[in-house]
């Protein structure tokens, strides 16, 4: 809650950060722990267990959209820094995201995934 706090205070209306940030922790987390709860016991990640792919191909179903929607209906123009288009740099960083999400680190993903999408979205689109 803290981390959604302050991504829509200190970035929502900055440009895409805020919004990218928020659309993988609310959509991508929400929706990866919920679908993997329910449909992720047959397929956990070899490499961490309390994973499923089921998760993490809800975590990127949920959270581009989410993240490509929003900035569109707030009219958030974007302007990449490399070299391809505005919506394939979000599902980059979504696909990223969902990534990091997965891997086992000490770091809880509550925290590493908007603090990823955001760095991200910073690189992108600074």
């Amino acid at each position: 809650m803290v981390i959604l706090f302050f991504s829509i205070v200190l970035f929502w209306t900055d440009g895409p950060i805020g919004i990218i940030a928020l659309s993988a922790m609310a959509a991508g987390d929400g929706l990866a722990d919920l679908v993997g709860r329910r449909y992720g016991n047959g397929n956990k990640w070899p490499f961490n267990a309390d994973k499923s792919i089921a998760g993490t191909v809800a975590f990127f179903a949920g959270a581009t959209p989410c993240a490509l929607i929003l900035l569109k209906l707030l009219s958030i123009e974007l302007h990449p820094t490399i070299p391809v288009s505005p919506e394939l740099a979000v599902v980059g960083i979504m696909a990223i995201t969902a990534v990091l999400e997965v891997l086992p680190t000490k770091i809880d993903d509550n925290y590493l995934v908007p603090l990823s999408a955001a760095v991200l979205t910073t690189l992108a689109f600074s």
